[in-house]
């Protein structure tokens, strides 16, 4: 049951996200939920910073074109669940009128 609720969490995500749907991105977190970037970035914490660090206004358009997520084990409880899997995704960003692509083969979660 926990696991059908973190796949359905996970598709929600991943969903919005190719949907460019930056709400949606963010009601898949809690208030107080902590994001871990890649390449060793310090952590993001609670979702207003998570927000400013994704969605940051007046940035360049970033739009998700692949997202990947593969999900090998889930556990958790009524505080705390988990997922542990594969991701990879690709993005273009537009920049003084030059699209730029970039990918990042992933990390296991």
């Amino acid at each position: 049951m926990v696991g059908n609720a973190i796949r359905a969490t996970i598709e929600a995500y991943r969903t919005a996200w190719l949907a460019n749907d930056a709400k949606g991105v963010l009601k898949t977190f809690t208030d107080d939920a902590v994001l871990l970037p890649a390449h060793g970035a310090p952590a993001v914490v609670v979702i207003a910073d998570i927000a400013k660090y994704w969605f940051t206004l007046g940035g360049p358009p970033a739009t998700v074109t692949e997202l990947n997520i593969t999900v090998d084990q889930t556990s958790g409880n009524g505080t705390l669940a988990y997922a542990r899997g594969l991701d990879s995704v690709a993005w273009t960003v537009t920049e003084a009128g030059t699209t730029r692509r970039h990918s990042h083969p992933g990390t296991p979660t």
